[in-house]
């Protein structure tokens, strides 16, 4: 087996986690696929593990604009 391989998920979730961190997520210390994003009283949670994603928002009008950027 080739060596990228096993490094190709790697590298695919260092670059989306960089670009959710661009749009202003944080990524919490307790758990590294855990991101959270907060506006005001509106607060968004990415999970983000492997090739599977979890994202759900306080406001679906927030939900929208963050499907919309990604």
């Amino acid at each position: 087996m080739p060596l990228w391989s096993e490094a190709a998920p790697h590298a695919w979730y260092n670059n989306f986690a960089t670009y959710l961190l661009s749009l202003n997520f944080i990524e919490t210390k307790s758990e590294t696929s855990l991101f959270i994003y907060q506006r005001g009283s509106d607060i968004v949670y990415f999970l983000l593990y492997f090739d599977d994603t979890v994202l759900t928002a306080a406001s679906s009008g927030l939900l929208y604009q963050i499907i919309t950027a990604l």
